[in-house]
């Protein structure tokens, strides 16, 4: 059984996830859909998009870790 402090740093841990994932979400008022089912950012949500992907990958990777 997992002792409170490792619980606790789950909890931290899931937290950043949800962050990360907020980020990628406020992204969507953003995307333009295409006719074909594509999506498409403007030019100014790229960098924007490409930091909000890194901070979540990252973020999911530190799940990973044992």
């Amino acid at each position: 059984m997992p002792t409170y402090a490792e619980l606790q740093a789950e909890i931290a841990q899931l937290k950043v996830v949800c962050e990360a994932a907020r980020g990628m979400s406020k992204l969507y008022g953003q995307l333009w859909d295409l006719e074909d089912g594509y999506g498409m950012l403007t030019p100014e949500a790229v960098q924007k998009y490409d930091k909000a992907h890194e901070v979540l990958d990252s973020a999911l990777t530190s799940l990973e870790a044992p």
